[in-house]
């Protein structure tokens, strides 16, 4: 039996080590609005000054409801990643190589051409071609702003004041504490415009920044076009890569969905789903482009 001193040391010893296990350590301070996006607009200048220009292997699956009937097709692609400083924004050209199994004309020698051209027009050269690659798209819902490079350019410095921030809380991604920030679109010209007519469609969305290092680890950009009842989601995620050492795209969700537009323009409520498609894309096999033309596989 033990004796009351032993009983008062066991008692201490316990109540010792529960004051030692409730203690909690306090959080870190958050950083402030605008510290997040300074550092966030720190780490895509950097990403745009390492990288103006990138390759990487893309699987592309897109899936397409109408009413009641549905189609499916795979594409598998050189996708390039081009920064544009002369336009302050990432061109991203879709270079297909097989549709559903079956082998595509080679545009290699048309993509080097425009990405080695250091004139004024390579631009426009780039352009045509992401149009060209958005040929193989299925559905009826027309698009070519496919592209998972266009949520950092909500967060380029030279565009953050186009954008209206706020901070939605904290989030982990990919095992990754980040600081969620929303954003709406307010200047013109868009992001993105409708293609008929040019007319502004404004962006929303989300974008997950690492709080110490303000790398993006998750972009989600939203669009909406009363006039055809569509809304379109891209939500990309980040991944690191080992051999460039950057935080690049891995995977693209999109969501396309058109809805029965009833009730006039000025007046409009939104009725049955008339077409849906669902994308996913899948990055990987990164490497440089070479000035000469040729593609670093390595």
């Amino acid at each position: 039996m033990r004796s009351p001193a032993t009983r008062r040391l066991v008692l201490a010893s316990v109540t010792a080590w529960l004051a030692g296990v409730l203690v909690v350590q306090p959080a870190s301070p958050q950083p402030s609005l605008q510290e997040l996006l300074q550092r966030a607009g720190s780490y895509v200048r950097q990403l745009e000054d390492d990288f103006s220009a990138v390759i990487s292997d893309e699987q592309y699956e897109q899936k397409v409801m109408l009413r009641n009937r549905r189609a499916l097709r795979r594409m598998a692609s050189e996708m390039s990643f081009t920064w544009m400083p002369e336009a302050m924004m990432w061109l991203s050209v879709r270079d297909v190589l097989r549709v559903d199994g079956a082998a595509v004309a080679d545009s290699r020698a048309r993509l080097d051409s425009a990405m080695t051209d250091r004139t004024p027009g390579r631009t426009s050269q780039l352009l045509r071609l992401r149009d060209e690659g958005a040929r193989f798209n299925i559905g009826r819902i027309g698009r070519n702003f496919s592209d998972p490079m266009l949520g950092l350019q909500v967060i380029d410095p030279n565009r953050q004041q186009r954008f209206e921030f706020g901070v939605a809380g904290r989030d982990r991604v990919r095992g990754v504490d980040t600081v969620q920030l929303t954003f709406a679109e307010q200047a013109h010209p868009t992001l993105i415009v409708r293609g008929t007519d040019g007319q502004d469609l404004p962006t929303h969305g989300d974008i997950w920044i690492g709080a110490a290092d303000g790398v993006v680890r998750q972009t989600r950009l939203i669009t909406d076009d009363s006039k055809s009842g569509t809304r379109a989601t891209i939500a990309v995620t980040f991944g690191h890569d080992p051999k460039l050492d950057r935080w690049l795209p891995v995977r693209m969700d999109e969501t396309y969905t058109q809805l029965s537009v009833m009730g006039g323009l000025s007046n409009p409520t939104r009725g049955v789903i008339l077409e849906r498609v669902d994308c996913v894309a899948l990055y990987a096999n990164y490497r440089r482009f070479e000035t000469s033309g040729r593609l670093l596989t390595q």
